[in-house]
């Protein structure tokens, strides 16, 4: 928790100016505020601290300070007091493809 984490997004806004090019896309930062508890289909799931920016599609991979990809942005809630809106992160460790590699490596 609290580990800084970064994302890219389709913006809403129309005249975005960036150095020499026009973009649709903005950059959000935040923090992770907690995880969540794993289930059949995830092992690891965390929320972010509330973003300003309106996430309007899931899929943005999610990045740490180092540039380690922390997981998929896979949904969006909204808490009574929030300001924002928080991302749920999903990190790849749930897709088959990966839990067999780490299935491996972690016998109980």
């Amino acid at each position: 928790m609290g580990q800084e984490c970064g994302f890219i997004l389709a913006s809403d806004s129309e005249d975005n100016h960036r150095q020499m090019e026009f973009s649709h896309v903005e950059f959000c930062a935040s923090v992770i505020s907690h995880f969540k508890m794993p289930t059949e289909t995830v092992f690891k799931c965390f929320m972010t601290a509330p973003v300003t920016a309106r996430i309007r599609q899931v899929g943005s991979a999610v990045f740490s300070r180092d540039g380690a990809l922390l997981g998929i942005i896979s949904g969006v809630e909204k808490h009574q007091y929030d300001a924002g809106r928080r991302a749920v992160v999903k990190s790849l460790l749930g897709v088959p493809r990966f839990m067999e590699e780490y299935k491996k490596n972690h016998k109980r």
